[in-house]
């Protein structure tokens, strides 16, 4: 089904063309929906639906919280065991170092 253009001064958009407006990925209109960054208006189980208006005001305005970032995993030190890997077995444990 193809998506039709929403009636001109409107302001209500899908998610895509949402993400089309903003040109960002259709994934960060939906991650930012799901963060509560941006307002949505659900009309039903799967139906999502923006205000333009109400969009572009809460981009504007600073988030409380910070973007979120990919945490790198903690290198690991001196005292943490590395696992064994019994070859005769076929079981890795960290206990058998």
């Amino acid at each position: 089904m193809k998506a039709t253009r929403p009636p001109p001064g409107s302001g209500v958009l899908t998610a895509q063309q949402l993400a089309r407006h903003l040109q960002v990925p259709l994934s960060m209109i939906r991650r930012m929906t799901s963060d509560g960054r941006i307002p949505a208006m659900r009309l039903g189980h799967r139906t999502v639906r923006y205000d333009l208006d109400e969009v572009r005001a809460a981009l504007r305005t600073p988030s409380a919280s910070p973007p979120r970032t990919r945490q790198s995993p903690p290198e690991p030190t001196s005292e943490t065991p590395l696992p064994h890997y019994d070859w005769s077995g076929g079981t890795c444990s960290s206990e058998q170092l």
